[in-house]
């Protein structure tokens, strides 16, 4: 009897648990019990999860790129082709140039050992597959030169002790006190997963608790229909009259003003980037400021920021309609600023979804007037696939406007793909590129466009030139009557190369 009970109490917990489960799957997955506002929440904290990956993503990669360049030496070569610029019946001589462009290409070489700071960079134009002209340049931790061998047969350089004495000499100041490596950019652009995601987590919760259930309605059994792509979800419309809407900035601008978290973060980044203007570019170099005024900029910040809110004109308010799958993906969010007339919205449309090909597919959209209320319109698409190691992309940018009533339209398109190779740590890179111009205006060309090829890898030392009396000037050291001679020798090499190429001039 006691063995009974016993079974028929654990299928009694069985059974409680198959219903508890299966009410909880209902629950998350078919938004039973659930308000609009609780569905919509819960869409947005997938789409943050998915950024969040996105970022891993970006930052492990971004941080093999850093590794590399500090603790090894790489080399990068970039080669543009094939440039071709279609214009409407151009006159003989502009045409000839426009042959000799298509048959031209640029090959940009460079070498960087960031352990020991040191590097080399060529640049290299070659005409009908001859190098017509280069120019080089290297530095290590001592000094910085130059030179280009087709006009003459020596190196110019000098060392960074030096410097003050260079500026005084040839009049010109602003030289680096040394060369920057890729450390320093990359240490500036360098954001720690573990400083930035609990910022942003801090600005979702904001965000989140300022969301009322009264702004969200749902419709569901919605259809998403995009680029041969069909999908049923629903539609989450959160709506935000001109006071809610003021409001909601206002608390994300005072959260901005006392945000230490942020703060730090930036400052120190801000620290790095004055230092390195400073000793590379001093006249244009930015006033550096301790921490406590840098601080303070962001109270100034909230200060006016507020006095621009209270100014701005929302219409009647502004309007989020989200379109969320089954699996809460976000898949289209469209933005409205809704004015007095329907011509005066501004609309903005996010898509991010998996078209028809597989293709990852981004794209922002905006649509509205400009200041002097005429027609405005931009769009940015983003198509990525990613297979083994190889990322097919395209990427296109258009504009559509007005100015005093003339129509405007231009795009910008970049397609191509890039190859990794995890053995070697080599990338490859093919793309091409074309700045369709303005159709409606017949002074401009209808197009451009050229390749670009990249190769990056690890390589192995970088060697500088010797520097000898016989190949090279010391900036410093040099003569008046040494430069008197220079200047000639270097008048003559012109004058030789202008005769040898005498036929790509004429």
């Amino acid at each position: 009897m006691e063995a009974k009970k016993k079974k028929a109490l654990g299928i009694g917990v069985a059974a409680a648990v198959l219903v508890a489960g299966g009410s909880y799957v209902a629950y998350a997955k078919f938004d039973m019990f659930k308000s609009p506002r609780m569905m919509y929440l819960e869409a947005e904290a997938q789409n943050m999860s998915e950024v969040s990956k996105k970022i891993d993503k970006v930052s492990k990669e971004y941080n093999e790129v850093v590794d590399a360049s500090v603790k090894g030496t790489t080399s990068q070569d970039i080669e543009i082709s094939n440039l071709i610029l279609d214009m409407a019946a151009p006159d003989p001589q502009v045409q000839k140039v426009l042959d000799l462009a298509k048959d031209s290409k640029i090959v940009i070489h460079s070498d960087a050992d960031g352990a020991n700071d040191k590097g080399t960079g060529k640049v290299d134009l070659f005409i009908n597959k001859s190098n017509l002209i280069g120019a080089e340049f290297f530095y290590d931790k001592e000094k910085l030169g130059f030179g280009v061998p087709a006009i003459y047969n020596k190196y110019g350089y000098y060392n960074y002790k030096d410097k003050a004495l260079v500026e005084q000499k040839f009049g010109q100041v602003g030289l680096p006190d040394r060369m920057p490596s890729n450390k320093d950019y990359l240490d500036i652009l360098r954001i720690p997963n573990e400083e930035l995601k609990p910022i942003l987590a801090d600005y979702a919760k904001l965000y989140a608790e300022s969301i009322q259930d009264k702004q969200v309605t749902v419709k569901k059994g919605a259809t998403f229909e995009a680029d041969g792509v069909k999908k049923s979800g629903k539609e989450l419309t959160v709506t935000f009259t001109a006071d809610e809407y003021k409001q909601l900035m206002k608390k994300l601008v005072d959260k901005v003003s006392k945000d230490e978290k942020l703060q730090d973060l930036l400052y120190v980044r801000y620290d790095k980037l004055v230092e390195l203007t400073k000793q590379n570019a001093p006249n244009e170099s930015i006033k550096k400021m301790t921490k406590e005024e840098f601080k303070q900029k962001f109270a100034e910040f909230k200060k006016e920021t507020d006095l621009d809110i209270d100014k701005a004109d929302v219409g009647s308010g502004v309007k989020m309609v989200v379109f969320a799958d089954s699996d809460d993906h976000i898949l289209r969010r469209t933005i409205t600023k809704e004015g007095k007339s329907k011509d005066e919205n501004v609309v903005i449309t996010i898509d991010n979804y998996k078209n028809k090909e597989g293709r990852e597919h981004s794209s922002f959209e905006f649509a509205g007037k400009d200041e002097q209320g005429e027609d405005v319109k931009m769009n940015i698409v983003s198509l990525t696939k990613e297979e083994g190691g190889k990322t097919d992309r395209d990427l296109t940018f258009s504009v559509k406007a007005e100015e005093n009533g003339r129509p405007i339209d231009m795009t910008l398109s970049v397609k191509g793909a890039t190859t990794k190779n995890d053995k070697d740590k080599s990338k490859i890179g093919d793309m091409k590129v074309e700045l369709a111009m303005d159709k409606n205006d017949p002074t401009m060309p209808k197009k451009l466009t050229f390749n670009v090829k990249s190769t990056q890898k690890l390589s192995g030392e970088v060697k500088i030139p010797a520097l000898s009396a016989g190949n090279s000037v010391n900036l410093a050291t040099v003569t008046d009557a040494d430069l008197m001679k220079i200047q000639q020798e270097i008048q003559l090499g012109a004058q030789q190369f202008m005769i040898k190429n005498m036929q790509l001039f004429q």
